[in-house]
């Protein structure tokens, strides 16, 4: 991720750095952070608010970092659930920071659903609400659409602001284990699964770009 002061930060499995230009320095968000993978790990996403404000998330964590410039803060996140076929529930209180949309709201997710920080709170979303499954991606369209990408079978979803629209196999989607969305200059939405398939949505119809093989 590139700051506004031009510097880059990488999350990778043994911290977080920083690199101006020259050199690579390690930034510690905190020093009790066990983290995924490894001990030293404590971010898999970096996210710079508008305020100049950076976020940090990653599974093995609970709630999020937010670094002012001078120190780091950790919030807590209420806990979101998932609910497997044999009907065992696993709990999620981490989150990866994803994006600040253009009313100013910052969104994170994780594999129970997704979270809205408006600057004083957190309001969550589940199934509960209409978002499926896991988030592993969130974008803004040109329209102000936000698109969720989850994992497993929770596929693709809009959410215009009020309510959420599920975009599954019966829409032309082979695989719906969503890894990656981006938005074209033309408004068309490329899509990226886990199993390697690659689509184009017109706003219309799905286009496939790759054989799935499972």
């Amino acid at each position: 991720m590139q700051a506004k002061s031009g510097k880059l930060w990488f999350a990778t499995i043994d911290g977080v750095y920083i690199y101006d230009g020259k050199s690579f320095t390690p930034f510690i968000v905190t020093e009790a952070a066990g983290g995924y993978a490894s001990t030293n790990n404590n971010a898999e996403h970096i996210l710079e608010d508008k305020a100049g404000n950076i976020w940090f998330g990653g599974r093995g964590n609970e709630g999020v970092y937010r670094y002012d410039g001078k120190s780091v803060i950790n919030i807590k996140l209420k806990e979101l659930s998932t609910f497997h076929s044999d009907s065992i529930r696993t709990g999620h209180n981490w989150a990866w920071p994803q994006l600040q949309d253009k009313n100013g709201d910052i969104w994170f997710s994780n594999w129970g659903g997704a979270y809205r920080y408006d600057g004083k709170s957190f309001t969550s979303f589940t199934k509960n609400d209409g978002l499926s499954g896991g988030v592993t991606r969130i974008i803004e369209d040109k329209k102000g659409n936000l698109w969720f990408g989850g994992d497993a079978s929770a596929g693709l979803s809009r959410y215009d602001g009020k309510s959420f629209t599920r975009f599954t196999t019966k829409d032309g989607l082979l695989n719906i284990s969503i890894w990656s969305i981006l938005e074209d200059k033309t408004g068309n939405l490329w899509v990226g699964t886990r199993e390697t398939g690659l689509y184009l949505y017109d706003g219309k119809t799905f286009m496939t770009y790759s054989e799935y093989k499972h």
